[in-house]
């Protein structure tokens, strides 16, 4: 479903489309994005890359409220998974 680059693009154009729907697609992507990674470092590495990207993504400007609440749900749930994915770690 979603390979490489594509977790950013996808994750994106869900925020580009801000339908609160779409909330459960992002978890999904965002599971399949760390699941194909081995090992809790690269999973982490993959979160802090998806986090980045999507932070450039505000800092470059989200024209909607909408688009902005989407942006930061994602961005929660990004940090949630994280912290999830160190936890079972240990």
């Amino acid at each position: 479903m979603t390979e490489g680059k594509a977790c950013p693009d996808d994750l994106r154009a869900l925020v580009s489309r801000a339908d609160r729907d779409d909330l459960r697609t992002a978890q999904d992507i965002l599971i399949q994005c760390i699941l194909r990674e081995d090992g809790a470092d690269r999973r982490m590495a993959v979160l802090d890359t998806l986090r980045a990207e999507l932070t450039r993504d505000d800092q470059a400007g989200i024209s909607s409220p909408e688009q902005r609440a989407f942006h930061t749900v994602l961005l929660s749930m990004i940090e949630r998974t994280r912290t999830m994915a160190g936890s079972t770690a240990r």
